[in-house]
């Protein structure tokens, strides 16, 4: 099954014009079968119209909530799905509404079935702002009771609060979110990255693709690299997206740790998920768009040669 991509993350703030071109050339790689979306940034505040130019004959959307949601929490502690309160949680469900009505107005404008997923978080920062599993089950409860015109809803696990150390996100444990997700109609996405950061080793981010696939609910997987010290991506253990590994490699991929051999181990224990996806940052200096997706087709190449 070909890769959905978080081409977004590459974008560095360039031109109209050169970012139709980066997507332009995104779209000519036939291993791709669609794009992760940023709710805030293309399916609200850019304009779905933009959206639709971007999209491939037979492409279809996952549509990730974490940008909205850190500018959420960054308003208001209080914020998300899993807050224990209860006008934290309420803002968290009222602002998925029009996410909801768009995904119908994506597939009745381009087919049904063009948004697959939505991955949603479990905020709060909990160092913040108090959250549990059972207000992350109420808030659930209520969302999947709306009608998603079939795109399924996932969980995206980020890095869980760890006592000893300073998090990125800092939201629930996967064993939390396994948890508050039983007996409802909602399912796992494991981001490669996030668990590394939480777990501070790389080789250790199996034993979340295991949990949830034990569990029953894991349903996409999600490549996105990290480094172990600092480089031009930032600090050491940043959510910063890096690419995949490659020696002498541009654009981060000669410091992440994301190696072709821990792609497979994690593959491996995944087995078959209906969404495999990688996302793909740059930093530094403005690049052509040439470059940028060059760097974003090695990434997929990579996963998609390890998955045959």
């Amino acid at each position: 099954m070909p890769i959905h991509v978080g081409a977004y993350a590459a974008i560095t703030r360039e031109p109209p014009a050169e970012e139709d071109e980066f997507y332009r050339l995104i779209g000519e790689n036939a291993a791709i079968a669609g794009l992760e979306v940023p709710w805030t940034t293309q399916l609200h505040a850019r304009g779905n119209e933009t959206l639709l130019g971007y999209l491939r004959p037979g492409w279809t959307i996952v549509a990730t909530t974490i940008p909205g949601t850190m500018d959420a929490i960054a308003a208001d502690a209080r914020f998300g799905l899993a807050s224990d309160d209860a006008e934290g949680a309420r803002a968290a469900i009222d602002s998925l509404a029009a996410l909801r009505d768009t995904v119908h107005w994506l597939n009745d404008s381009r087919g049904a079935g063009t948004v697959t997923a939505v991955e949603l978080h479990t905020a709060p920062r909990r160092r913040e702002s108090p959250s549990s599993a059972a207000s992350l089950s109420r808030s659930l409860d209520k969302i999947a009771g709306w009608d998603w015109d079939g795109a399924r809803l996932l969980i995206e696990h980020c890095d869980a609060d760890v006592t000893e150390l300073t998090p990125q996100k800092g939201f629930l444990t996967l064993g939390e979110e396994i948890a508050a997700i039983d007996g409802l109609p909602v399912g796992i996405a494991i981001n490669w990255g996030r668990s590394a950061i939480e777990l501070r080793d790389a080789e250790r981010v199996t034993d979340h693709v295991t949990a949830a696939r034990e569990a029953g609910v894991l349903e996409a997987i999600v490549f996105s690299g990290v480094a172990s010290g600092a480089s031009e991506f930032g600090s050491a253990w940043g959510d910063q997206h890096l690419p995949v590994f490659r020696e002498n490699g541009v654009g981060g991929e000669q410091v992440s740790l994301l190696t072709p051999d821990l792609i497979a181990a994690a593959l491996a224990a995944a087995g078959p998920v209906p969404i495999t996806g990688l996302k793909v940052g740059w930093r530094g200096e403005r690049a052509p768009a040439a470059e940028r997706a060059a760097l974003v087709s090695r990434g997929v190449a990579a996963v998609e040669a390890l998955r045959e």
